[in-house]
């Protein structure tokens, strides 16, 4: 037995000590390679979003500058020669521009200076980069190129342009063609702070070296090998390097920021980690094996003597004491066993105590049931309990009273002693259903108790399970529920009384609605028998005005014509019986001729008259619908009718968007604007009114909506709802037909698919809106 427990004592340490040992270094030394490598790549990557961001502020600034220098006035609105010297100047104090070129509205190179040759005026002009020149100018805005190498220098440039225009005319004049330097950038990479076996460079899509604290790097053009791949790769000198990539675009080009560092230079900590680590192992290893050994001395021995002491103590030898070696923990746990047989003792002791509580508690328990009996014997409702096998255990005084029976003929009694027949039943069956379902039933039951009295009760019943689950009762409260029940009843008797008022009102109401009916009918016909009266009427309006207005150049005409028929019989006989003297001749030829005139001109203006009455029908409009600029057509009409307000002082403003198109009868829609125009100028401004008239358009969700306004004299409260009428005018003593609003009124309607609405006020002009699809 000694030797076992030294054994298991031994291997018990190794595996307590060694192998958690070699799971923590090893665990160690993997967080530590990956700690290493994450700090390093943050770095990395810091370091490349700080350059990335200062390349782009860079290029972001060199645009900014260049386009504040475009739209200075000073640097456009002066001479070529002065615009040579400052562009010399600003190339020889900046170091970051290669080369200026100026050209003209044609592409042309007017001249150029670059940093090796300052600007010689026997220079030929030169054409370069033709194709980014020409995509600017046919674009009309600023544009960067592709980066390339320099012929002499071999640094990285890019050409970039920028456009001069007209502070007036807005129009482009020059073009400015830069070609900017990278040397900031290898300025800013020497002063960023490299650590140990580090590497900072920029690399463009094609993986070639940018920018670098060397610039012999970049002039030879040095390709970055997998410029794009970051983590531990080869770098182009094959050493294994950890690298981070920020890859960004400015103006169409990439630009690639690599921070890499060799893998010694960043690793370098956890090599030191791995020798420590290795080396406590080993310490530690032979520690273990010491404490091993004095632990065999020290602990297992005098646990043997422990052990002999616990099994005399187990077989119930409690006068068995320990024997204490001297003062260490062992001796502690000896002094221990030997207070356990003590408390042992005492313990039995306090049991025989402990049994005698019991009683009193038990005491205090059946108090408590017969506190509870009291409570439930007092209740208004019956409350009972069932065994499994339908026995009575428990009732209350109420369930006594309703069955007028003892308690000991009901106690451990079947609940067929109690009930029978369909109510014995009825009970069987939902405490069947309790036991298979073990869930609650609530339900409503009728009862004849001893009295002979019918009961209704609201019954619960629901099951009691013991602390395993399984089902030992069945409880039942039953409330007394005959007078709820009776209220309940004259309640649906209410509502039954209730529903026949109702149904009586509402025949009543459905006999109403019928005489309604009636009643609408015979307002329908009188309307109808309205609208055919004003119908009626207004073509006789309409007939009387045709007549009035035909009849006056035609009476004339007709006069005319009769006097002259009159005059040429009497010259006529005259001249049969040879007494017409060449002075009554020379008077029947001008008579004759005014006459003429006259007649004819009464004759023309009666034709006029009936092509205008024509008009207020608008199938006459033939044309075909066709897409237009509502601007630019209504501009065209505005211009057709100068004739007949460039003698007035009003001004018609064009205030329709340029961008509105539609699809519809132009026609159509010129008579309306002509006929609006002309109304306003002859009711509005009269002969010397001067004001303004305003034509504008607003989109709607599917249509479009004409605002017409004018700023003249306005339209009586009166005669506004009288305007659209044919041959209404206030101007007939001036020669007003009052057909100009009627057919502008039917075009909208039939022609146009819309409508039109008038609002005035006298003295504060009028506006028209007009509504039409928008198609």
């Amino acid at each position: 037995m000694f030797i076992s427990i030294k054994k298991r004592m031994t291997m018990s340490l190794l595996l307590a000590s060694i192998v958690p040992l070699f799971f923590f270094s090893v665990i160690l030394l993997i967080t530590e390679y990956y700690i290493q490598q994450e700090q390093t790549y943050l770095l990395q990557k810091e370091k490349s979003i700080q350059i990335s961001e200062h390349i782009k502020e860079y290029f972001s600034k060199l645009e900014n500058n260049m386009n504040f220098l475009c739209k200075m006035t000073p640097f456009i609105s002066v001479n070529l020669e002065k615009k040579k010297d400052l562009l010399s100047r600003l190339i020889l104090q900046e170091n970051q521009f290669e080369r200026f070129s100026l050209r003209d509205n044609n592409a042309k190179e007017l001249f150029y200076t670059d940093r090796l040759v300052p600007y010689v005026k026997s220079q030929e002009p030169q054409y370069i980069n033709k194709k980014l020149i020409y995509k600017a100018f046919r674009d009309k805005k600023n544009y960067f190129d592709q980066m390339h190498f320099s012929t002499s220098t071999y640094e990285p440039l890019i050409d970039a342009t920028f456009l001069l225009k007209n502070t007036q005319t807005l129009k482009i004049e020059n073009m400015l063609v830069v070609t900017m330097r990278m040397k900031k950038i290898w300025e800013y990479l020497s002063s960023v702070t490299h650590l140990s076996g580090e590497d900072i460079f920029v690399t463009n899509s094609k993986d070639i070296i940018l920018a670098h604290k060397n610039p012999s790097v970049v002039i030879k053009k040095t390709s970055a090998i997998s410029a794009s791949k970051k983590g531990l790769i080869k770098d182009r000198n094959n050493n294994y390097v950890l690298r981070s990539v920020k890859s960004f675009k400015i103006k169409g080009f990439e630009f690639n920021v690599i921070v890499q560092r060799n893998i010694a230079n960043a690793f370098s900590k956890f090599l030191y980690i791995f020798l420590y680590s290795f080396t406590l192992s080993m310490l530690l290893v032979v520690f273990i094996f010491l404490v091993i050994k004095h632990i065999d001395k020290s602990i297992i021995n005098p646990l043997l003597s422990l052990s002999n002491v616990a099994t005399m103590l187990s077989q119930g030898n409690l006068s068995k004491k320990a024997d204490v070696y001297g003062n260490d923990e062992l001796s502690f746990l000896a002094v221990t066993f030997n207070e356990m047989s003590e408390k042992i003792s005492k313990t039995m002791n306090s049991l025989k105590d402990e049994i005698k509580l019991k009683t009193v508690i038990q005491n205090d328990l059946e108090n408590s049931e017969k506190r509870l009996l009291a409570i439930i014997n007092n209740t208004n409702s019956i409350i009972y309990l069932k065994d499994k096998n339908e026995n009575y255990v428990m009732v209350n005084d109420e369930f006594l009273k309703f069955v007028n029976k003892s308690r000991e003929d009901v106690i451990n009694h079947h609940i067929s002693t109690i009930f029978s027949g369909d109510k014995l039943s009825s009970c069987l069956a939902k405490d069947t259903q309790i036991k298979l379902n073990k869930e609650v039933i609530i339900s409503e039951e009728k009862f004849v108790g001893y009295n002979v009295e019918e009961r209704c009760f609201l019954i619960n019943r629901f099951p009691i399970f013991d602390n395993g689950g399984n089902l030992i009762n069945i409880a039942g409260v039953a409330t007394d529920i005959t007078e709820l029940k009776k209220i309940q009843n004259k309640l649906e008797d209410f509502n039954k009384d209730l529903e026949k008022k109702i149904l009586k009102k509402t025949q009543d109401l459905t006999n109403a609605n019928k005489k309604l009916e009636k009643t609408i009918k015979s307002l329908h016909k009188t309307q109808e028998q309205l609208i055919f009266s004003e119908k009626i009427a207004s073509l006789g309006r309409l007939v009387s005005g045709v007549a009035h207005e035909i009849n006056t150049p035609l009476g004339i005409a007709l006069t005319g014509l009769s006097y002259l028929d009159e005059i040429t019989i009497s010259i006529n006989e005259l001249h049969n019986d040879g007494n017409m003297s060449q002075d009554e001749f020379e008077r029947y030829l001008k008579t004759a001729k005014q006459l003429s005139h006259q007649s004819l001109s009464n004759i023309e203006r009666a034709t006029h008259l009936v092509q205008t009455f024509k008009q207020l029908s608008v199938t006459n409009f033939d044309e075909e619908k066709r897409k237009i600029n509502i601007y630019q057509y209504t501009e065209g009409l505005i211009a057709s009718i100068e004739e007949e307000t460039k003698n007035s002082k009003v001004v018609i403003q064009n205030n329709i968007s340029k961008e509105i198109n539609i699809h519809t009868y132009a026609g159509a829609y010129g008579q309306v604007i002509s006929n609006l125009i002309t109304n306003s100028l002859t009711h509005g401004y009269g002969n010397e009114g001067k004001g303004t008239i305003t034509i504008s358009i607003e989109k709607l969700d599917k249509n479009l909506k004409i605002i017409y306004t004018d700023d003249g004299i306005g339209i009586d409260k009166e005669h506004l709802s009288h305007i659209f009428e044919p041959f209404f005018t206030t101007q007939r003593h001036s020669g007003g037909t009052g057909l100009g609003l009627n057919i502008l009124y039917n075009i909208v309607r039939q022609q146009l698919k819309g409508e039109v609405t008038c609002k005035s006020e006298l003295g504060h002009g009028v506006c028209f809106e007009i509504v039409i699809p928008n198609k």
